[in-house]
């Protein structure tokens, strides 16, 4: 990474994305890098800065760079399960010395050690029964993969789009209206539609963008 981008991230709030840990942590380093392997799917990456404590304050590691590495990466390669590959690059600020662990949304998910964790937030947390079933069909299926995105983001708004169902009156005009997303599992999505919540599976419907409302888009296709 170039000086301009760790100096960024060292600035930067703990999110989604971004985690701080004051010390080389084994458990809190494995549930971070495990979490972020689970939850970055679309997103890019995420990152652990290691000598840093959660104020920003600067703390340093008690070990050397080469130490700090080869630690980092055995507990991503033999204490995740599947293994974890992950960056690490050690950093010198203002005589402390910080580790940069870049770790991206893992094909392999969903990783574990005992237990899964996601992010919720700027916080780690165990996931769910549901939770790991949906990172299992998130692979496999394109439209969870964009539905679950957009929960993430926050794009809970959406736009719906309920057309004639195949073999019915095709010039009717679709109902248009907006309605909340509220859950996605690996059979459905769950929408508030008016106020009641309605289950619609997956291949009863498509997912799209709509550049007027600017907003998610969700043709149904089913009967009405």
């Amino acid at each position: 990474m170039k000086p301009e981008q760790i100096e960024a991230l060292l600035a930067a709030e703990e999110s989604e994305t971004l985690e701080r840990k004051q010390s080389l942590d084994k458990d809190g380093l494995i549930k971070s890098m495990i979490a972020f392997a689970n939850d970055m799917y679309g997103r890019g990456c995420g990152w652990v800065i290691v000598g840093q404590a959660p104020n920003k304050s600067l703390v340093g590691l008690q070990v050397g760079d080469d130490e700090a590495q080869r630690m980092i990466s055995d507990l991503a390669r033999n204490a995740c399960t599947p293994a974890i590959p992950v960056s690490v690059e050690c950093y010198q600020k203002e005589g402390k010395r910080l580790a940069v662990i870049e770790v991206r949304a893992s094909p392999a998910r969903p990783h574990f050690t005992g237990k899964a964790w996601v992010r919720m937030g700027s916080t780690t947390r165990q996931a769910t029964d549901a939770e790991i079933l949906l990172l299992r069909a998130v692979e496999e299926n394109r439209k969870i993969a964009v539905l679950k995105r957009w929960l993430d983001e926050g794009k809970t708004t959406v736009v719906l789009w309920q057309m004639a169902a195949p073999g019915h009156d095709y010039a009717r005009s679709p109902g248009v209206q907006q309605v909340q997303l509220l859950e996605v599992n690996e059979n459905w999505v769950v929408l508030g539609v008016s106020g009641i919540k309605r289950a619609f599976p997956f291949d009863e419907f498509n997912v799209g963008w709509d550049p007027e409302a600017n907003l998610p888009q969700i043709r149904y296709h089913g009967g009405r």
